[in-house]
C-alpha cells in the first residue's frame, strides 16, 4: 500500500502491477462516465499568446481519443473553483492559492454515487512559462486523477508524478480502461 494526499484526507492506494504495466487507483469501488466530458477554461489572464489553453486543449483530445470518450470545450470561463458543482463541467484555472502545496498541478474530481463525472483542475501559474508539452503532459496526468488513476512510482508511466514521459503508458491506458468499465465507444 502506498499513501497519497488528497484535498483533505490521506487515501490508501494498492498499487498493481500486470504484465509489466503499473497502475493505481484512489478508490477501487468508483468507476468513470463515458458521457461527455466538458470543459472550461479560465486562465486568469494569463496566458496571452494562448500556449497554455492550446495544451490544455490537446490534452483534453488525447484523453478522449485514448478512451473513446467524446470531449467538448465550452472555452473561456471567468468561474474559479470555489462553489465548483459535480453536475458543472470541468474546470481548469489557471491560480493557485497561497496555502496550496507546492507542485505544478492538482486535481480534485467530483462523484456522484459511485460515478466520477467532473471535477476541476488547478495549474500553477509558473507553467505559464514552460513548454506545451511538459502542460500537455501535466494535464493529461490531472485528468487521470480526475477519472479515478492515482500515482504511481513507475518512470513509463503518465501517473508518475515526476511526468517522465509524454503519453499515457500501458498501465495508465489499463487504469483508464477499468474505471471506464472497458473503453467508451
Amino acid at each position: 500500500m502506498r499513501r497519497i494526499w488528497t484535498k483533505a484526507a490521506v487515501v490508501a492506494v494498492a498499487m498493481v502491477v500486470t504484465s509489466g504495466c503499473t497502475y493505481a487507483f484512489t478508490d477501487s469501488g468508483r468507476v468513470a462516465s463515458c458521457d461527455q466530458l466538458v470543459y472550461e477554461v479560465n486562465d486568469h489572464g494569463l496566458d496571452p499568446d494562448g500556449t497554455v489553453r492550446a495544451a490544455i486543449d490537446a490534452a483534453f483530445a488525447r484523453f478522449g481519443e485514448a478512451i473513446g470518450r467524446p470531449v467538448r470545450s465550452l472555452g473561456s470561463t471567468a468561474a474559479g473553483v470555489a462553489g465548483h458543482q459535480p453536475t458543472d463541467p470541468v474546470l481548469v484555472e489557471l491560480a493557485w492559492p497561497d496555502d496550496a502545496p507546492t507542485a505544478l498541478g492538482y486535481a480534485e474530481p467530483a462523484v456522484i454515487g459511485t460515478t466520477y463525472v467532473s471535477g476541476w483542475i488547478r495549474l500553477n501559474p509558473v507553467v505559464s512559462a514552460a513548454p506545451s508539452g511538459l502542460i500537455r503532459r501535466l494535464v493529461l496526468h490531472e485528468i487521470g486523477h480526475l477519472v479515478g488513476l492515482a500515482h504511481v512510482d513507475a518512470n513509463d508511466e503518465l501517473m508518475d508524478p515526476d511526468l517522465p514521459v509524454d503519453d499515457y503508458g500501458w498501465g495508465d491506458l489499463y487504469g483508464l480502461n477499468v474505471t471506464h468499465g472497458g473503453f467508451c465507444s
